[in-house]
């Protein structure tokens, strides 16, 4: 009697421990991968990464990323929800994505030596867990040098993609491993623009093909984009970059150009061509993020 006493005592604790860890928020730490690709950086440069500030929106729970459209091993519920706030891992994957690029990454901005900084928008986080999964990230990033009110580089860096949980299907662990590739290939993007960005203030120029165009300067030193900016990242990358039928080299490319109309076409070996018009205005930036599609 007492066996059977203490075997339902037991089988209640388990019951209770395993509904207890189903409902529970999903605890996430960005985790890089081992082989990640990376643009080199080998000046070594401090950056200053400041916290992620979320601009997502009024939402009930900022802790909230997204929907369960399909049954996942070991979540219960139709919400899926963080241990945190994710702008936190998004700042995490940031400081591990520039320090792998070669950056030296200051852990506050009052410290010394400090020659760039980098500040980061989360403005969209959402994952959906479906018969096939959908997540999309964007941030919106300013990059600039220490006291200095000009950006060198700006704008929006984002991933949208699905894919097929497959067989087993998804589990708490299978979503932890896609938010952080996810996130590895968004910061993967802006430490792309950065490199790009930093490589054009250096040279004064920008040379693509056998073509040239000079950078004007302010009086205080800082870059001014005196043209008009196509800035093309494809995914995956180095696809060919042709304007007008002109070939410019290979993606990622940042090209300084007059203002006007071009026909931008994109090609690489195994995928679609992509053909679209551009417009190009003068002291602004155009900016094309192109994930390209596999060809039949």
């Amino acid at each position: 009697m007492k066996n059977r006493v203490y075997s339902n005592i037991y089988l209640l604790i388990i019951l209770s421990a395993l509904a207890f860890g189903c409902g529970a928020p999903l605890q996430y730490a960005y985790t890089p991968s081992k082989n990640a690709p990376v643009p080199e950086n080998k000046n070594g440069l401090s950056i200053y990464i400041a916290p992620v500030q979320d601009s997502r929106g009024a939402i009930n729970n900022i802790n909230k990323i997204g929907e369960l459209r399909s049954t996942v091993v070991n979540i219960s519920g139709n919400e899926l929800i963080l241990s945190e706030n994710p702008a936190v891992a998004v700042h995490e994957a940031m400081i591990a994505g520039f320090t792998r690029g070669g950056f030296t990454v200051a852990e506050s901005s009052g410290k010394k030596k400090i020659e760039y900084e980098l500040k980061t928008e989360l403005q969209k986080f959402h994952l959906e867990i479906a018969s096939k999964d959908r997540i999309n990230i964007t941030l919106y990033m300013e990059f600039k040098r220490v006291g200095s009110n000009v950006n060198i580089c700006s704008g929006i860096v984002d991933i949208s993609e699905s894919r097929y949980a497959g067989v087993s299907g998804d589990s708490r662990r299978s979503i932890k491993k896609y938010i952080s590739a996810s996130l590895e290939k968004v910061i993967k993007k802006a430490l792309t623009r950065t490199e790009l960005a930093l490589r054009d203030r250096e040279s004064g120029q920008s040379s693509y093909g056998n073509k040239s165009f000079a950078i004007e300067t302010r009086a205080d030193n800082h870059q001014k984009i005196s043209r008009g900016v196509l800035s093309i990242t494809t995914e995956p990358e180095r696809a060919k970059i042709y304007l007008n039928g002109i070939y410019y080299g290979l993606s990622p490319q940042r090209l300084y150009l007059k203002p006007g109309i071009y026909r931008l076409k994109i090609t690489r070996e195994s995928f679609l061509e992509f053909n679209h018009k551009v417009a190009v205005d003068s002291e602004r930036e155009t900016e094309i993020e192109e994930v390209l599609l596999k060809g039949h």
